[in-house]
């Protein structure tokens, strides 16, 4: 079952980043059977790692290419800067204002 949560998990951070804050209840539910399982905890560790490998290995399929890409930079600076924003405040409130004056129907 670890193997198979790693999967689904990868899968969702696959298709958006935002599929990593599943990683909180999942790190939370393996907490709680470690918890249960206290005198198996070396067999668990075991499973855990291969879950561990098997989800490493789905997100490097994709990630590592993707960094190596030479539009790995400007892909970074569209996020970094146009998206977050380069300079406080972070939030781009400018750009808020200004589209929110532009398509406002008052």
């Amino acid at each position: 079952y670890l193997s198979l949560a790693a999967i689904l998990l990868a899968t969702g951070m696959l298709s958006h980043y935002e599929g990593a804050l599943a990683a909180i209840p999942a790190a939370f539910l393996l907490a709680m059977i470690f918890w249960q399982n206290r005198g198996q905890w070396r067999a668990l560790l075991g499973a855990t790692a291969i879950a561990a490998a098997v989800g490493a290995v789905l997100l490097g399929s994709f990630y590592v290419p993707f960094i190596f890409n030479e539009r790995f930079a400007a892909t970074y600076t569209y996020l970094t800067d146009r998206r977050i924003g380069g300079s406080p405040p972070y939030n781009n409130l400018n750009d808020v204002f200004l589209r929110t004056t532009l398509y406002s129907t008052t």
